[in-house]
C-alpha cells in the first residue's frame, strides 16, 4: 500500500474515534465523502482498528407520497 493511503486511514480512524461526522471528516481532509466511506470499509475489512458503528447513509431519505399512504391504509 502506498504511504498516502496509510496516512489517510490513520487520520480517518482517529477522527471517527473522536465522533466526527463523515461530512466533517471529508471537509477536514479535503476529500469526497465517498472516498471516506471507502477508507472506512477498507479499515473494517482489515479489522485493524475497532470503529464505532456508523448510522448515517448516503443519499436522501425515502419519502412516501400521498398516493402510497392511501394504498397502504386501504390494504
Amino acid at each position: 500500500m502506498s504511504l498516502k493511503i496509510l496516512k489517510c486511514k490513520e487520520k480517518v480512524s482517529t477522527l471517527l474515534l473522536e465522533d466526527y461526522f463523515i461530512t466533517s471528516i471529508s471537509t477536514i481532509l479535503e476529500k469526497s465523502s465517498k472516498s471516506i466511506y471507502n477508507t472506512i470499509s477498507r479499515i473494517k475489512r482489515k479489522n485493524n482498528i475497532p470503529l464505532p458503528t456508523i448510522n448515517s447513509k448516503l443519499g436522501c431519505s425515502f419519502k412516501i407520497t400521498k398516493r402510497t399512504k392511501r394504498a397502504i391504509n386501504k390494504d
